[in-house]
């Protein structure tokens, strides 16, 4: 479950087998301990707009959110 968004079996097995792999937000965790690092600074739109992660897999599965807030 992702912000509220419940995956297929079938998403699940695609993320786990393929997506997993191009998931671009584990970035935001390799900041310093205490370091504020905001989604929306690093997966803009532009970024999202040519992401396969985003474009293939998220927003199909209608998970275009990110800590709850749509942007």
């Amino acid at each position: 479950m992702l912000a509220g968004t419940a995956f297929s079996f079938a998403a699940e097995a695609d993320f786990v087998s393929h997506y997993l792999a191009i998931d671009p937000r584990p970035q935001l965790l390799d900041g310093n301990l205490g370091e504020w690092r905001y989604c929306h600074h690093f997966n803009n739109q532009d970024f999202v707009n040519r992401n396969a992660f985003y474009q293939d897999f998220l927003i199909p599965n209608g998970a275009r959110l990110c800590n709850g807030r749509m942007y």
